[in-house]
């Protein structure tokens, strides 16, 4: 291990992929690991090849727009990115990207082949989902952020939700009360706003994954209760949580 230690972050085109705040999550994932000791390193992909010795990779939402233009170079490295799945890497799907790493979702109208490497598939909504979310995570404890999608997911038999329970809000859809997927080092969700900065526990598990993918064990130099930003955290996940459900625009 040198003494730097680094962990290197893959942000796939942050331009397309980057439409609610979702640039937050990367900037959580640099602070924790300077604050644990490790030293982020940013590679960026905007296409071509991909960059090699990848520890964790952080995606934003995207809209239609956005989605259309990156869908044709994922497909391209479909096989690298279950081979960088497989190898242990962290990834953080958000939005748009949690449907297109799943087997099947809606894009302008179509139904499109997905990266496969979650058991979800997802289609139109009914309404739009547009507010504060908050749920139960039996691995996170309470997970609150915000939700705005139009379309809804389904677990398939071999998923995991990342959050079981929806409290306030709607998830990944009306009718199962559960909010995203976790599939190893790979967490899919709807939350954004973004959902890092508020959630540390789901940072952690991140960074966790990352450190034993470069490293083979996490070894902090510091506890995450000693952060600078612990009760700033805590109180605004509080205020996050008491926020109250903007009603769905019917569509």
């Amino acid at each position: 291990m040198t003494s730097e230690r680094i962990i290197t972050i893959l942000i796939p085109f942050p331009k397309e992929l980057d439409v609610n705040g979702d640039f937050g999550n990367i900037q959580t994932i640099q602070r924790r690991l300077t604050w644990y000791g490790y030293t982020p390193k940013i590679a960026v992909w905007q296409g071509g090849q991909l960059p090699t010795n990848i520890d964790i990779m952080l995606t934003g939402g995207g809209m239609d727009s956005g989605l259309k233009a990156v869908y044709p170079h994922f497909t391209e490295h479909r096989a690298d990115f279950k081979a960088m799945a497989a190898d242990g890497v962290a990834m953080l799907l958000v939005g748009g990207m949690y449907q297109m790493f799943g087997r099947s979702f809606m894009l302008d109208g179509n139904k499109l082949e997905g990266l496969a490497l979650l058991d979800v598939t997802s289609g139109k909504a009914p309404e739009k989902y547009d507010g504060n979310i908050v749920a139960q995570s039996s691995r996170f404890g309470e997970v609150v952020g915000y939700e705005i999608h139009e379309t809804v997911t389904k677990l398939g038999p071999t998923a995991t939700p990342l959050c079981e329970t929806v409290t306030k809000g709607t998830g990944n859809n009306a009718d199962d009360h559960n909010e995203g997927v976790i599939a190893g080092t790979l967490i899919g969700t709807y939350m954004n706003g973004p959902i890092l900065p508020k959630n540390p526990a789901v940072a952690d598990y991140l960074i966790e994954a990352a450190a034993k993918h470069r490293y083979g064990s996490f070894e902090p130099t510091a506890k995450p209760e000693n952060f600078p930003v612990a009760a700033f955290i805590d109180n605004a996940r509080k205020v996050a949580a008491s926020r109250p459900i903007m009603q769905a625009a019917r569509i």
